[in-house]
């Protein structure tokens, strides 16, 4: 790579960018409007460009297309400061190459540059992203690296009505971002979920597919299944890992055929809607062990997005905490404006085996429970252990962390005396001394 063109309106990007690419030989043209860098791509044909999604002068995103038309080989990496999850898919809708948030990261920038190389030596056009989220229910929240590779997922797969499967723990958001998927590529065609885990097995066939009049007990008239309900939009399927083995073949029979009948029916319905699925198990695993069919796993995954547990991307817990506070907190109608730091603490310690819907139950909790204008570190503490004493749905939690939870609220209630602590819980003080060094639980000063 050799020539790169970096358009941005900040002076103080341009520039830098130009120092510390021209360290490692690449040759920098700069513009700070989208006129003047549109001017520059047409006369030095560049290797590669840094793209800002907001110019003085016009959208980036629709420069990025005048780009792609005249040049669509030429990798496109956007740049902007902008948290919103929709531009992002935008982008990659648009066949941007990749994203990177301000302020930037050179790391970022030259594994970015590395990844322009890779692609043009294919001789191929790839395709990226731009995000903002709090614009809707439905919109994806975080910071990270890893969040925003998925977010870049949504964008690359909903260009295709393939079927997509989505890996992902309990409360990581399968649904959310099944709902993005959806929302970028078919938004005004319906989307239909199904829980496969709260559905009865032999209630399934007539859930998914409908039932003609007559053809069970009870079916007193002809009823619309759900995969017909969703027309051309999305139907997902959750927890498909739940379903039985006989089911799976009917399943698997349907979107091999593209087609289905009512239950009691004789009629063939045709299959429009794009299949989404997704589960918590590893069913890579259950294929090994024969309990999911080999043959329904890569119909369903063509497409795969695996969600990473919280406990793998911490640079998310703040924003994610800051949305829910905000969205409870206009629910509930309280005038609290934030986290204090030693509850931010609290939180960042915390390994949320039950991911963000975990995250969002403490932040409810601890609103409710707080009293001033600010979640304080004893709120958020009170809310954690009050969660962990009411069980989370469907997780066992990791056993160092029941016995931290436990020291934490046995050192809470007899006030840090180490040595009543210690007697309640027979344990000597030189070993409870020791669990809170290992533990890091640290005495709360408010």
């Amino acid at each position: 790579m050799s020539k790169i063109l970096v358009i941005d309106d900040d002076k103080s990007i341009c520039r830098s960018l130009q120092l510390q690419l021209k360290q490692k030989e690449h040759t920098v043209q700069t513009a700070q409007t989208a006129s003047a860098g549109s001017t520059l791509f047409d006369s030095t044909s560049p290797d590669l460009i840094f793209l800002d999604i907001t110019l003085p002068d016009a959208n980036g995103l629709d420069l990025l297309s005048e780009f792609q038309k005249k040049a669509p080989l030429i990798p496109v990496i956007m740049i902007t400061g902008r948290q919103d999850t929709s531009l992002i898919i935008e982008a990659m809708q648009r066949n941007a190459l990749d994203y990177i948030r301000k302020p930037l990261n050179m790391e970022d920038v030259f594994i970015a540059i590395k990844k322009a190389q890779l692609q043009v030596s294919k001789n191929a056009a790839v395709v990226a992203d731009s995000p903002d989220y709090l614009t809707s229910p439905h919109s994806i929240v975080g910071a990270s690296r890893e969040i925003l590779e998925v977010i870049k997922q949504v964008g690359r797969l909903s260009q295709n009505r393939f079927p997509v499967f989505i890996q992902g723990e309990s409360g990581t958001g399968k649904e959310l971002i099944a709902r993005a998927l959806h929302t970028a590529g078919t938004p005004t065609e319906p989307f239909v979920a199904v829980n496969c885990a709260a559905i009865v097995p032999t209630l399934l066939a007539s859930e998914l597919f409908g039932h003609e009049q007559g053809a069970f007990t009870g079916a007193k008239g002809r009823r619309i299944g759900k995969l017909e309900f969703a027309g051309d939009g999305t139907f997902f399927l959750d927890e498909i890992g739940e379903i039985p083995p006989d089911f799976q073949a009917q399943l698997l029979r349907v979107l091999q055929e593209k087609e289905f009948e009512r239950v009691g029916g004789n009629q063939p319905v045709k299959l429009r809607a794009r299949i989404v699925a997704a589960s918590h198990r590893n069913l890579q695993d259950m294929v090994r062990k024969g309990t999911f069919r080999d043959d329904l796993f890569y119909r369903i995954s063509v497409g795969e997005i695996v969600i990473p547990p919280l406990r793998a991307r911490q640079d998310d817990i703040p924003v994610l905490a800051a949305h829910f506070l905000q969205k409870h907190a206009l629910s509930t109608h309280k005038s609290v404006v934030g986290i204090e730091q030693k509850g931010l603490d609290a939180l960042m310690e915390h390994s949320f085996p039950g991911n963000v819907r975990e995250l969002e139950n403490i932040i409810a909790r601890a609103l409710i429970a707080s009293s001033t204008g600010i979640l304080s570190g004893t709120d958020i503490r009170n809310a954690i252990r009050s969660n962990f004493n009411h069980d989370i749905p469907g997780q066992i939690l990791p056993l160092f962390e029941v016995e931290k939870l436990h020291i934490e609220a046995a050192l809470d209630f007899y006030k840090w005396n180490i040595s009543l602590t210690a007697r309640k819980l027979e344990i000597s003080p030189t070993t409870l001394r020791k669990k809170i060094l290992d533990y890091k639980i640290q005495k709360p000063q408010d």
